[in-house]
């Protein structure tokens, strides 16, 4: 599955890896909170706050792909 990111801003994770996402996205389908997953993903958490611009549809979006057991691959788009 591949989501359109219109900002690429919007999951960097403070520039980490492609793996880091996933981990993040992971902790984040398990409850976990944004601090916490960010901590779990070895990313700072201000990094974390100053790259990550969820809102809560594509939050829901990525949860159900990651529940469903599918890789999330993400692209931006430029607009």
């Amino acid at each position: 599955m591949t989501i359109e990111i219109p900002e690429p801003e919007q999951l960097l994770f403070g520039r980490r890896s492609p793996e880091t996402d996933q981990i993040i996205l992971a902790a984040l389908a398990k409850g976990h909170t944004r601090r916490s997953a960010s901590l779990i993903g070895g990313t700072s958490y201000s990094s974390f706050q100053r790259w990550v611009r969820m809102d809560a549809a594509f939050a829901k979006q990525v949860t159900a792909a990651i529940e469903q057991g599918r890789r999330v691959r993400f692209r931006t788009s430029r607009l």
